[in-house]
């Protein structure tokens, strides 16, 4: 799925976009390396680690509902264009 996404000249060639492949390059290598991951975190810091994990979960989940809304929203429309973003604003989605 990444791959096809790196595949898209709309994505690779806007910051924004290298943004949104980083971050999902780095979700698909903690998948890749969770138990190495988890093995190496100190137990004094577990709970907290977790509770970083939980929230980047619920930023991805509410991150994954908009953009299913938006991706509808444009198909009701009728239009796949994608909205111009601003080159180098630094925002994260």
């Amino acid at each position: 799925m990444v791959q096809v996404l790196r595949n898209d000249p709309c994505l690779r060639h806007t910051e924004l976009g290298r943004v949104l492949l980083r971050l999902l390059d780095m979700s698909v290598a903690l998948v890749r390396e969770r138990d190495a991951l988890i093995e190496n975190v100190p137990a004094h810091l577990a709970s907290l680690a977790a509770e970083g994990a939980y929230e980047c979960a619920m930023a991805w989940q509410i991150f994954g509902e908009m953009l299913q809304g938006a991706g509808e929203q444009a198909g009701q429309h009728g239009t796949t264009e994608v909205p111009q973003q601003r080159q180098n604003d630094g925002a994260v989605p």
